[in-house]
């Protein structure tokens, strides 16, 4: 579980060090009620990367977004 920006950074970097490992991601939400005080959704995820960088990935994540008084954030990020 990574919690906070700092930790959140460092997790990146460490399995993500090259350019070529980050790869380019195609994403999107499914549905979104932004209606809702707090909004879950769930989704699709592709990324592309070369064989250098890993190979492409696919799976599925979803966020769970909460209203702010400054805005929509999202409270939980889950990927598999």
């Amino acid at each position: 579980m990574t919690r906070g920006v700092e930790d959140l950074k460092r997790r990146y970097q460490s399995r993500y060090p090259t350019r070529a490992a980050m790869a380019s991601s195609a994403f999107s939400i499914w549905k979104f009620m932004p209606w809702a005080r707090i909004t879950p959704t769930l989704s699709p995820l592709q990324l592309e990367r070369d064989k250098e960088g890993g190979g492409n990935v696919s799976g599925v994540y979803s966020l769970v977004f909460r209203r702010t008084a400054i805005g929509w954030k999202i409270v939980l990020d889950h990927t598999n």
